[in-house]
């Protein structure tokens, strides 16, 4: 059995750790009606929106965002020999902060290459 480095084993913690987080933030984060057209939508807003739970709820997702490419870059390196690393680049590439389309493009060639 290979031995699993530890490198990979907190990314894998990482993505895990960020999934949960993306779960939870629904269950933490206030609701309320939103009627975009009222004329009272900042009065009906503004006390979820100023609420504990509406902050601790975003910076749940700031975290689970900063995981996510820690994560990524885990799955990435664990098939960095295997047939379906192309794969693992163009998903890597796709969530990697501030992307532009010529990025994605370059490195769809690069993983086409032989």
């Amino acid at each position: 059995m290979a031995r699993v480095s530890t490198r990979l084993r907190l990314g894998a913690a990482a993505l895990g750790v960020c999934a949960l987080l993306f779960a939870a933030f629904p269950f933490v984060r206030p609701f309320f009606r939103l009627d975009v057209f009222s004329p009272t939508l900042a009065a009906v807003a503004s006390g979820p929106l100023a609420s504990t739970s509406w902050v601790a709820a975003h910076l749940l997702l700031v975290v689970a965002f900063a995981l996510l490419p820690r994560g990524l870059l885990a799955i990435h390196a664990a098939l960095a020999d295997n047939p379906a690393e192309p794969q693992a680049l163009r998903g890597w590439s796709s969530v990697w902060p501030g992307p532009h389309w010529s990025d994605l493009r370059s490195a769809w060639r690069l993983s086409r290459c032989p």
